[in-house]
């Protein structure tokens, strides 16, 4: 799929596998092994220049374990993943019978995802699960309130989701959970995002990396504003969340099991609970 963000999907799939997330192997292809391969080369090029700035793959291990740690606690029976890519979460988590695991992308994601577990019987077996949903729609602007059953407290989370998004569009999907999780008691929505001011300034090796995923994902990359983490909590409460909050790797309990927190990846997920 080039020219599409599907490519550092694969990425991410491909640190999974290498760290040994369970269920990643089921995601495990050739496409996916170049991809990183091509983008460690330059990365580890940039460290020849600079060497003490945020490392990508911790953070994405730190940022992955952090969103596996809300499900594990999480007290309710819906899980709703947004931009599921080729996370292996659905996959895992749904070998509990009594939780309810959806899937939401595109529909040409969702047909690579399927064909990769097709591959194995462990991958055939998972997506004939009964309680594992893949449903393919654009975010921007699909009903979410016909995909959870009615009432039911949901775990909504967009891993890798809300940096593509402009301002105006995270709002308008924020306002929509809200409306889908409001009076669900119990309810929550995480996702990921680091504001453009705490972002670490990358050298001449981090802007090659971006113009070789440039060329991949059809020019696509970060949207960039000027908010802080503290405006980013104003517009969740805007848009109908309470309570919302960010959370740094550091300073997540301890029972989260974060790893790599010797290191300084960036990395920072929000909060926020359904307005009862």
């Amino acid at each position: 799929m080039k020219g599409s963000l599907f490519t550092t999907a694969l990425y991410t799939g491909q640190v999974w596998v290498r760290a040994g997330v369970p269920c990643a192997g089921l995601f495990d292809c050739s496409e996916a092994r170049m991809v990183h391969g091509a983008s460690t080369f330059l990365m580890a090029a940039g460290q020849m220049f600079k060497s003490d700035g945020p490392q990508l793959e911790p953070a994405l291990l730190q940022r992955h374990r952090m969103f596996d740690a809300l499900v594990e606690e999480f007290e309710g029976k819906v899980v709703l993943e947004l931009a599921a890519g080729l996370s292996p979460r659905g996959s895992r988590f749904s070998s509990n019978e009594a939780l309810h695991y959806v899937e939401v992308d595109l529909a040409p994601v969702l047909s690579v995802k399927r064909a990769l577990m097709a591959r194995t019987v462990e991958g055939q077996e998972v997506a004939l699960r009964e309680n594992l949903e893949f449903v393919a729609g654009d975010l921007r602007s699909m009903d979410l309130a016909q995909l959870v059953p009615a009432k039911e407290p949901v775990l909504v989370i967009g891993e890798g989701l809300f940096m593509y998004l402009t301002a105006a569009e995270q709002r308008s999907l924020w306002q929509r959970i809200a409306a889908l999780v409001a009076g669900r008691a119990g309810s929550r929505l995480a996702f990921d995002l680091v504001p453009a001011c705490e972002q670490a300034k990358g050298g001449a090796a981090g802007h090659l990396l971006g113009k070789v995923m440039g060329a991949f994902t059809g020019g696509r990359g970060f949207a960039l504003d000027d908010r802080t983490r503290e405006d980013l909590c104003d517009d969740l409460q805007q848009c109908g969340f309470v309570s919302p909050r960010a959370l740094a790797p550091r300073d997540a309990p301890e029972s989260w099991r974060v790893p790599h927190l010797d290191l300084p990846p960036e990395q920072l997920l929000f909060l926020a609970e359904a307005d009862l």
